[in-house]
């Protein structure tokens, strides 16, 4: 399911016609102006890292943490536009069932929403990421959906 957003390009030459729109984008007429809209979907990148790897980083220097923020804070100013929630750091976790709530762990540490125009061109945006930089951490892209009309 995609989400239309608001990026939209002015035509006035008519240099886009239908037939040459990329299949990401969605040729529309608005009161005579031709105008084509970028359809996007949002996807919600899980930052994943085993206990072994926070631990690891836990005991790091402070000039390396400090590099290692350097390093995402860069990822984040050069995919600026495509952030919709810049996300953050997750804390511990809390599983809630049919008998209760208890204490678990997980290893997702953390999380960032990003938009694009299909699942495979939001996975590229995390090639070289820094969080990959730690040994045994990977990135999960999920696809967020509409919830159905009821």
């Amino acid at each position: 399911m995609t989400h239309t957003v608001t990026r939209r390009f002015y035509d006035p030459e008519r240099k886009l016609v239908p037939a040459t729109v990329p299949r990401s984008l969605r040729f529309v007429e608005t009161n005579g102006a031709d105008v084509v809209e970028e359809v996007m979907t949002k996807f919600m990148a899980l930052y994943m890292a085993p206990q072994a790897a926070i631990d690891q980083m836990m005991k790091m220097p402070q000039e390396a943490m400090k590099e290692g923020m350097a390093a995402w804070n860069k990822w984040y100013e050069v995919h600026k536009k495509d952030l919709a929630e810049t996300g953050a750091p997750l804390g511990k976790t809390k599983t809630v069932n049919g008998k209760g709530v208890s204490d678990t762990k997980n290893e997702i540490t953390g999380y960032t929403v990003v938009e694009a125009p299909s699942h495979d061109a939001a996975a590229k945006l995390f090639v070289g990421h820094p969080h990959l930089a730690m040994q045994g951490t990977w990135i999960e892209v999920v696809e967020v959906t509409k919830m159905p009309e009821m």
